[in-house]
């Protein structure tokens, strides 16, 4: 096809996660919870991250003791919390379910799905799952569309998204080699350091293409001479 009859007119899922509304009523009794300010969400958690996700809480937790950690796994399972409940070991880990009262524990495992995207505003920052295997990283532009800092695994060049979000210096890859460390200082700067936060949103946001829906059906109809 000649170049110049192709047009990209963007991502149209990202239309989609720029207008889905929050429903707040999912994490109301977490808000308490989360007060401390130093909230990490990590959503689509799969086993492959566990041991870096675990070190680092295991770490921050040490210093600030009134971070808090809430993991949502990718298969929301009671079989994947009874695994996270088990992988956490001597950390203080309580299951949770949307609706019900917030655990007293600073580690809150979620069980159920379809509520990572009404859970993300939870945390002062994301960790997005599934990065430390190849092409397996899930869905980023939800927590960059709430204005969070993503971090990720060290596999992310196979997403688009996580690439544009790199650019921009909204997304933050982890090494191979001491992930566990990394993500805790990641953890800690990104919910100390509001001028990076504000930032962050903002670069995070803008590198989602808004209108993609509206240019393709435009171009869809100026094709059909309609």
């Amino acid at each position: 096809m000649p170049a110049e009859r192709i047009t990209v007119t963007g991502d149209v899922r990202h239309d989609q996660i720029l207008e889905r509304a929050v429903r707040p009523e999912l994490a109301a009794s977490l808000r308490s919870w989360a007060s401390g300010g130093a909230t990490l969400v990590a959503g689509s958690v799969e086993s492959s991250d566990d041991v870096v996700i675990f070190e680092a809480a295991r770490r921050v937790l040490a210093d600030r003791p009134e971070a808090r950690l809430l993991l949502v796994p990718h298969d929301g399972s009671a079989s994947e919390r009874n695994r996270l409940m088990r992988q956490a070991g001597r950390l203080h880990c309580a299951p949770w379910r949307p609706g019900e009262p917030a655990p007293r524990a600073p580690v809150v495992v979620v069980e159920g799905r379809g509520t990572l995207f009404d859970l993300y505003p939870v945390g002062n920052a994301a960790y997005v799952g599934g990065g430390f295997r190849r092409g397996g990283l899930h869905a980023v532009a939800e927590p960059a569309a709430l204005g969070l800092p993503v971090i990720v695994g060290p596999h992310w060049r196979g997403s688009q998204d996580a690439t544009a979000l790199v650019r921009v210096k909204a997304g933050f890859p982890l090494p191979r080699r001491r992930a566990a460390e990394a993500l805790a200082r990641w953890w800690v700067r990104c919910v100390s350091d509001d001028h990076l936060c504000h930032r962050v949103g903002e670069a995070g946001r803008a590198s989602l293409s808004r209108g993609a829906a509206g240019r393709t059906a435009e171009r869809l109809a100026g094709m059909l001479g309609t």
